[in-house]
């Protein structure tokens, strides 16, 4: 009878374990131009990645380790070379705003590549060993 209320709560507390890993923030990270088309905005990031940013010196020099925008190659562009747009990185309120250096070229595609809200993996991922080797990056494409 011990051995099987032993087993029992070892799964309990395994089962537990495994739920505490999922809980954090799962809304996602919603990239999209300001209403002008000026900046890129960066919303619905999580508390603590927030914080972090909050708390780092310099964090134009550290923009590049979570935030990338490129310019994306033209469908009739042959060379296919994306090049990084250069910008400065705020945080305002509970958001992230990325402002070039030049301004946004309509009719051009940028590819935002960052590195806020992710994680290895959820509870479904852990339960069915889906798990990845690294953290994949948030990535969307917008047109300007």
């Amino acid at each position: 009878m011990n051995k099987r209320i032993l087993v029992y709560m070892a799964l309990m507390y395994g089962f537990a374990g495994l739920i505490g890993c999922s809980a954090a923030n799962n809304t996602p990270i919603d990239i999209e131009f300001s209403d002008d088309s000026s900046a890129i905005l960066l919303k619905h990031i999580d508390a603590a990645g927030l914080h972090q940013l909050r708390n780092t010196a310099e964090l134009d020099s550290n923009a590049s380790l979570f935030l990338r925008v490129l310019d994306t190659p033209a469908e009739d562009d042959t060379t296919g070379v994306e090049t990084e747009i250069e910008g400065t990185v705020r945080i305002i309120d509970d958001q992230v705003e990325f402002r070039p250096v030049k301004p946004f070229v309509k009719g051009k595609q940028y590819l935002i590549t960052t590195y806020l809200n992710t994680k290895f993996g959820n509870f479904r991922s852990v339960l069915t060993g889906s798990i990845s080797r690294g953290v994949k990056p948030n990535q969307k494409l917008l047109r300007r």
